[in-house]
């Protein structure tokens, strides 16, 4: 997670996700980069109320969302990354508005889920440009759009 964190410009999260993280990471020890970094950046909450917005810098990213994410896009230098809300990411996969997957895949197999993927038309827009292992087992894969016609 800290790859992905450190240094990116903002973190864009579903109402759900929004209130997990911030649970587990608002109040978590800011000497860990990735700690701090979540902490620090700013934080685009799709939802419908801004009720309970506790983590610093969070703000709602109301409106449709496929302009509301289009317009963060061209005012923002750098990478969002989204940690969960499938149900967000579903949303800005169906109005072609990712860039990039990084999937951890952990060793363990917790029976039925959701499917990430609904259509396999998708991904075939995606390349495998760079997989890792940390010494815990997981597997990074990042998945890089083709470039846009």
């Amino acid at each position: 997670m800290q790859a992905a964190t450190v240094g990116a410009a903002g973190m864009l999260l579903g109402r759900r996700s929004y209130d997990i993280l911030t649970r587990a990471w608002s109040s978590a020890d800011d000497s860990d980069p990735a700690v701090a970094a979540m902490n620090e950046m700013p934080k685009y909450v799709v939802s419908s109320s801004s009720d309970g917005l506790t983590w610093s810098n969070s703000q709602v990213l109301g409106g449709e969302l496929s302009p509301a994410v289009t317009g963060l896009k061209e005012r923002t230098e750098g990478d969002l990354v989204v940690f969960g809300s499938g149900t967000l990411v579903k949303g800005l996969a169906a109005h072609d508005l990712v860039d990039e997957y990084r999937l951890l895949l952990f060793p363990v197999v917790l029976g039925d889920g959701k499917r990430m993927f609904d259509e396999h038309a998708h991904l075939a827009r995606f390349t495998l440009t760079d997989s890792v292992v940390a010494a815990t087992g997981v597997a990074v894969l990042t998945y890089t759009r083709e470039t846009r016609a």
